[in-house]
């Protein structure tokens, strides 16, 4: 059995204590940044040859350009009152320059209601900064999953 100092494990209590690791995406920001529609803050953590899937079929975006028109078509869909909360049920795999983030996370516009959007983002160290490469987001369903609906049968 290996056993760690105890200094070590409460130098990453204390790190896990403030929120996330320094070498990690700032994910919240991301997203807090979109939901504002900063552009400019928003493209700059793009990789050049990003994909976004959203939530419709026809939503397929390549590119930073496409990312950047996506951005603003949202912004005009919500009239820049968006709220992105913190993410919920996150689950995070990494190794050397990936890392990916799995999580949901409540979404409004306005006053009104909250639904839970599900994201999975793939992020990708380049030059020393972290890049996104990947996401998709859904807005997952209730009441329809295989045993809801086999239940019902």
């Amino acid at each position: 059995m290996r056993t760690f100092p105890v200094s070590i494990l409460l130098c990453t209590v204390s790190m896990a204590a403030q929120g996330r690791n320094l070498d990690t995406p700032d994910i919240p920001a991301f997203l807090s940044a979109y939901a504002r529609g900063d552009a400019a803050t928003v493209v700059a953590q793009l990789a050049p040859d990003v994909t976004l899937y959203g939530s419709d079929a026809a939503e397929v975006f390549h590119g930073r350009e496409e990312a950047r028109r996506m951005l603003e078509a949202d912004q005009q869909l919500w009239h820049h009152a968006a709220h992105i909360g913190t993410p919920e049920h996150l689950s995070v795999l990494s190794s050397g320059n990936l890392y990916t983030a799995f999580f949901d996370a409540p979404f409004s516009v306005g006053d009104g209601p909250s639904m839970a959007v599900r994201f999975a983002m793939v992020w990708q160290k380049q030059e020393g900064r972290w890049l996104l490469v990947r996401s998709s987001n859904t807005v997952p369903t209730r009441g329809q999953s295989a045993a809801e609906l086999l239940q019902a049968h």
